[in-house]
């Protein structure tokens, strides 16, 4: 998509379903979850209202925000 990166990696060929999950987050959900510190190698756990089932996802890089659905609201994270 060409979004940069603030730090970290982007996904790889390694990053397959059977590998342990991967999450890329943007600088304001980063900066949310973890003020003041580096988010990567942190654990984010993700769930379905309709199984109850969580996924857990490890924090391996983070995009600088970009404009989602228009150019003059904030970022949402």
């Amino acid at each position: 998509m060409g979004i940069a990166f603030h730090e970290g990696r982007d996904f790889t060929e390694r990053d397959t379903v059977d590998a342990p999950g991967v999450i890329i987050l943007n600088e304001t959900l980063a900066r949310h979850g973890w003020p003041n510190e580096s988010p990567l190698g942190k654990r984010v756990a993700l769930g379905g209202a309709r199984d109850d089932s969580l996924h857990w996802l490890t924090i391996v890089g983070v995009v600088k925000d970009v404009k989602q659905d228009s150019w003059v609201d904030a970022p949402s994270g």
